[in-house]
């Protein structure tokens, strides 16, 4: 048999399935090299450390998500539904996109590293950020379509941040409860257990309260 062919990507892929299951303090290298079914030793042809490793990986998710959109493709779409509808299919269709994997994989390494590492906790504020700016471009758009009041844009954009805080911690709590889940049933397997279907009354909560304060600065 010949040896397995490994690269940089499939080490940092393993070193984030194994940070899922263990926690990345948790994850050593035997264990990347274990899901890989090679050698340690083989994994310094690519990497000089698991710090390396850790930095790669962060670095992964940061190109993933950043390619993540809060409004998907064109606002038109969206521009002709009322303002709440709109908003409620953006935010369903962000948090379904954060269930499927490797973003949910993904979603979970950052959010647990942001406390240890400056470069997880950049990684949350932009995705924080992405989502403060889609609410304020909703905002303005809505309003040019005569559907939002004038008035009330001065203030958009700091209620935007607050919102995007919100839902952040909304998202995070989202995913930490999927992610019990997922403990609670390995027969599901990494794959399967992300097909899992979304959990609509969790879901359906939070957007209650997220329309809630959308009404709040929009009326």
């Amino acid at each position: 048999m010949g040896k397995r062919r490994i690269d940089r990507d499939k080490i940092v892929q393993s070193f984030l399935a194994s940070a899922f299951d263990k926690s990345a303090g948790a994850t050593s290298l035997a264990d990347v090299a274990a899901l890989l079914n090679v050698n340690k030793a083989s994994l310094y042809n690519h990497f000089e450390s698991r710090d390396e490793i850790y930095d790669a990986t962060l670095d992964f998710c940061a190109e993933y998500m950043g390619n993540v959109q809060f409004i998907p493709g064109s606002m038109d779409s969206l521009l002709e539904l009322t303002p709440v509808d709109a908003l409620a299919k953006i935010i369903r269709q962000y948090f379904r996109s954060y269930e499927l994997e490797p973003l949910f994989q993904m979603y979970t390494f950052v959010h647990s590293n942001q406390f240890f590492t400056k470069k997880a906790a950049d990684i949350a504020s932009c995705e924080k950020n992405k989502i403060a700016d889609g609410i304020t471009d909703l905002a303005v758009k809505f309003s040019a379509a005569g559907k939002l009041n004038q008035h009330l844009l001065k203030d958009t954009q700091r209620h935007a941040a607050f919102f995007a805080t919100a839902l952040s911690e909304q998202l995070n709590a989202y995913i930490t409860n999927k992610k019990e889940t997922v403990r609670r049933n390995p027969e599901s397997g990494t794959g399967s257990l992300f097909a899992l279907p979304p959990d609509d009354r969790a879901l359906n909560e939070i957007l209650e309260q997220d329309i809630l304060y959308w009404n709040s600065f929009t009326k």
